[in-house]
């Protein structure tokens, strides 16, 4: 608040922040662009216009958008210019305040105030921070009267728009709001169709035409509210026929009644049509309905209709059957010529019969929207899928859902009919009695009850399916005996359906049970009638079969317990087949055979096997408790015509050579498969633990170790280019005879072992020798010469083998080379060497000339400055050399004098 600076320093800057709000310069517009002063007397219902503006107090600055709200509020005054009590304060406009420090704010006004009029008031509401304030808001106000100028017409009875029952007495009200001076009559003109169209009969009200009535003694209401009363003779009118109304007159002001109306037509001199394409503008005019303040139309009471030849339960044809629990769509054709609305109830019978202890659904349409209801638990309807469709404006179609309770109190076989009944509106009002009451029965309405279900035993819709085999069993039994095995899974399959018409059994309608002694399995009935159960074959103990299918839990209670179905009959083998005897039975395999081993296998079952399903061979190859190989082969059938059946198989036990067999290896055979009744093979002693046969693997060929050979090279340090032969000869008897498989293999660059011949080694008489001859090319082993390569042997039996023979590396040489060959092939094979050599050859040159170089230079500077006494140097040279030379450094001679001290 304080701008003036009054010292040089100041801790707070010598200034406070504004932020309280001020308005100013209110002005009041009306609709007309009239400029309103406090006390004015402005039309009430119209727009009011208040301006003026912002800013902070004491300051030309606008506070920015947005930050608070302006609110204008209108309280009605007493003639003293107080507050109302019996008015509250009215909140007319809110709206955030604009931005540039200027407002602008439109609302409409009341109809009326009171005679001491209403104050407006301007405020600045939710400013922010809580500190900022509006601090004059007894400035930014203004006082008007609000009159309408004119009396207001604000409804009539009936409303416009409305349909009515002609009548010799037909009631009129009009409402009027004024409640500063009002009126205390007016004047109804009024124009009856019937009567009045007499003058130029176009059908149209022509202001000529209309017929004057004076309504004087109005009932007051509070609020400034007048209603005028009157009645008028519209007996005469048709179906349709029109009842136009404008309405005039003035309070005791002067002023005009406003909203009142005008005449449809000008007068009948002038043309009224609905079309003037091609006519004279000036003589002919456009009826203006819109100008009218009421029209109402005639309402003659007609019946309304029903269609029954069209309206039937769809997919039903007369006479059939309905079922319980299953859904029905029952379509209805109605119409009214008063309108389609005019249709109040719709009640419909399923038994023809109205009586209140009669089933019916009830259909209510109220404002264009349709409720049903069940008046009985016999009968579900759907008001999810049912409804009502209008069709133009008189007719409808109605769809409606329903299903009958399996509880439903009908007798069945009795032939019942649909009967339908419609109630439209009532003609008297304040009253429910309907105007009119149709019914009527379906043409294709009749149907019968049936609630009897049985099973579909059609081609095909009844099967027995055993599961192992895809077999339909119940065909089968059909026909011939049928011998199913004990344990196998059977499904069965069906439908079930209502007795008269084979129409499907509803979900849930009844339960299938399958009996067989004490045993049984059951399933609820699902969609469409459908139902499928799988149970196990039972053991019988040699009995036969006897699984009798039926329906229980039924839900009508007027059902029987059960409904018996059909029968099915088997044979059932308690019994597995059993594996009599495997050739070979057990022993030992020749490891040089295993690879193609021939095994046969005999069976024994009382109902035989079937030649298109032989047993299959499997077999595990173990060392100890890890299993090497394994595998699995169907046989082939030799003789499979008896109760004993016998097959045969040849299978390789190595696999195809990748598995290596030893000497400690076992390996145990088992079989699996079913006779003709499909019970599996016996698996007792015919399992993984607990096998068919077992077997050795057994060695046949000879028998010998690394000891029992030797392995020489004919020349281990051969030359580049030569061949040489490895000998392999056995150094003790050796038994039995036979063939061994010897494979020399060498370590190659990569540390991998390379093969690189195979041979055969005869013993015969307990001996046997092998040469083999290699060339070895360094270049090809990735070597230079002087290096060696290694070699080793494998020794096998056929494919298995024993052990591995150590063989002497070789170690390759050449010619040595002479003269300036052997020169450039030692620099070529040493490059790197010869390099280094030269360069510290060059090296020592260069130092050795350096010290040359440096001695003459110094022995030229010495000759140079002692040139002058040489002959000094000469006798020094003499006496010197006449006397011996001084002993080395820390020497002393005998005789000699003792050393100088150090320093001295």
């Amino acid at each position: 608040r304080n701008r003036v600076v009054a010292e040089w320093t100041t801790p707070t800057l010598g200034f406070s922040v504004e932020n309280d709000v001020r308005l100013d310069g209110l002005s009041a517009v009306d609709e007309s662009g009239r400029s309103l002063l406090p006390g004015d007397w402005m039309r009430g219902g119209t727009t009011l216009t208040l301006s003026g503006s912002i800013s902070f107090e004491g300051t030309e600055l606008a506070p920015p958008a947005g930050r608070f709200n302006l609110s204008i509020y209108g309280q009605n005054l007493t003639r003293d210019g107080d507050p109302d009590p019996s008015h509250q304060s009215e909140l007319f406009v809110k709206e955030p305040n604009p931005a540039f420090g200027a407002y602008t704010l439109r609302f409409t006004t009341p109809i009326e105030s009171t005679q001491g009029g209403m104050l407006f008031t301007v405020r600045a509401e939710d400013l922010p921070h809580g500190t900022s304030v509006h601090i004059n808001p007894l400035q930014s106000n203004i006082r008007l009267v609000l009159d309408g100028q004119s009396p207001l017409v604000i409804g009539t009875t009936p409303s416009n728009g409305s349909e009515l029952k002609s009548s010799s007495s037909q009631p009129i009200e009009i409402m009027v709001q004024d409640s500063v001076e009002p009126p205390d009559r007016i004047t109804m003109n009024y124009w009856v169709e019937s009567i009045h169209d007499g003058i130029d009969p176009n059908g149209k009200p022509n202001e000529d035409e209309y017929v004057s009535q004076i309504l004087i003694g109005p009932q007051t209401l509070p609020g400034g509210i007048l209603i005028f009363s009157t009645t008028i003779d519209d007996s005469r009118n048709e179906l349709g026929d029109k009842v136009v109304m404008y309405f005039t007159g003035q309070d005791s002001q002067g002023n005009t009644i406003a909203m009142g109306g005008g005449p449809v037509c000008p007068t009948s001199f002038y043309g009224c049509f609905d079309d003037i394409t091609g006519l004279d503008e000036h003589s002919n005019f456009l009826p203006d309905w819109d100008a009218s303040r009421l029209i109402y139309t005639t309402r003659v009471e007609k019946a309304p209709v029903i269609d029954s030849d069209a309206s039937f339960i769809f997919g039903h044809e007369d006479g059939e059957s309905l079922h319980p629990g299953v859904t029905y769509d029952l379509n209805l054709n109605l119409s009214d010529e008063n309108g389609w609305y005019d249709i109040r109830t719709v009640l419909i019978s399923l038994t023809g019969q109205f009586g209140e202890d009669d089933p019916l659904i009830i259909a209510t349409i109220d404002d264009g929207a349709t409720t049903f209801i069940s008046t009985s638990s016999d009968v579900a309807v759907s008001n999810l899928y049912s409804h009502l469709l209008p069709v133009g404006s008189f007719d409808i179609r109605m769809k409606v859902r329903f299903s009958i309770a399996w509880s439903a109190d009908l007798i069945e076989s009795m032939t019942h009919t649909v009967a339908v009944k419609v109630q439209d509106q009532p003609c008297i009002v304040r009253t429910d009695e309907p105007c009119h009451e149709e019914s009527s029965s379906l043409g294709r309405g009749s149907w019968v009850f049936n609630a009897d279900l049985d099973f579909d035993l059609g081609p095909g819709r009844f099967t027995a399916i055993e599961l192992t085999s895809r077999r339909d069993v119940f065909a089968d039994a059909l026909r011939t005996s049928v011998v199913i095995g004990s344990g196998q899974v059977l499904r069965l399959q069906g439908r079930v359906q209502f007795t008269v018409d084979s129409s499907p059994c509803p979900e849930g309608g009844a339960r299938v049970v399958i009996r067989f002694g004490d045993l049984s399995w059951g399933t609820i009935v699902g969609d469409h009638g459908e139902f499928q159960l799988d149970i196990i074959v039972p053991s019988t103990n040699g009995q036969d079969l006897l699984l009798d299918v039926g329906l229980e839990d039924l839900l009508r209670e007027q059902a029987p317990e059960r409904v018996n179905g059909p029968q099915i009959l088997f044979k059932v083998d308690d019994e597995s087949p059993l594996i009599t005897s495997v050739e070979p039975s057990s022993g030992n395999i020749s490891i040089t055979t295993a690879s193609d081993f021939y095994l046969t296998v005999e069976a024994h079952d009382d109902v035989g096997f079937d030649e298109d399903r032989p047993i299959t061979v499997l077999w595990q190859v173990r060392a100890g408790e890890f299993i090497i190989g394994q595998g699995s082969k169907t046989m082939s059938n030799i003789d499979v015509s008896d109760v004993y059946a016998l097959w045969e198989v040849s299978i390789d036990l190595t696999n195809g050579g990748n598995v290596v067999l030893l000497p400690s290896y076992v390996v145990n055979v088992w079989f699996i498969g079913s006779d003709l009744s499909r019970n599996p093979v016996d698996p007792t002693g015919n399992s993984e633990y607990s096998p068919a046969a077992s077997f050795h693997f057994v060695q046949t060929g000879p028998l010998l170790n690394s000891h029992d050979l030797i392995a020489e090279w004919s020349n281990p340090r051969p030359e580049e280019g030569d061949s040489v032969t490895l000998t392999i000869q056995t150094v003790s008897p050796v038994q039995p005879d036979g063939n061994l498989t010897v494979i020399l293999l060498h370590l190659g660059p990569d540390n991998i072992w390379v093969r690189d011949v195979s041979s055969t080694l005869q013993i015969v008489d307990g001996a046997g020798l092998l040469n083999i001859e290699v060339e070895p090319e360094p270049l090809h082993f990735g070597v230079s010469s002087s290096t060696e390569v290694r070699y080793k042997v494998i020794v096998q039996d056929g494919q298995i083998p024993m052990f591995e023979l150590s063989v002497e590396p070789i170690v390759f040489r050449t010619e040595p080379s002479r003269g300036i060959e052997a020169f450039n092939k030692q620099v070529e094979q040493n490059f790197g060497s010869v390099l280094l050599f030269v360069v510290t050859m060059v090296a020592i040159a260069f130092a050795l000339s350096t010290m040359i170089a440096h001695n003459r230079l110094r022995r030229d500077f010495i000759d140079q400055h002692y040139s002058d006494g040489e002959e000094e140097t000469h006798e020094v040279d003499a006496i010197d050399s006449s006397n011996p030379p001084p002993p080395p450094p820390g020497l002393t001679l005998p005789g000699s004098a003792p050393p100088r001290p150090p320093g001295l």
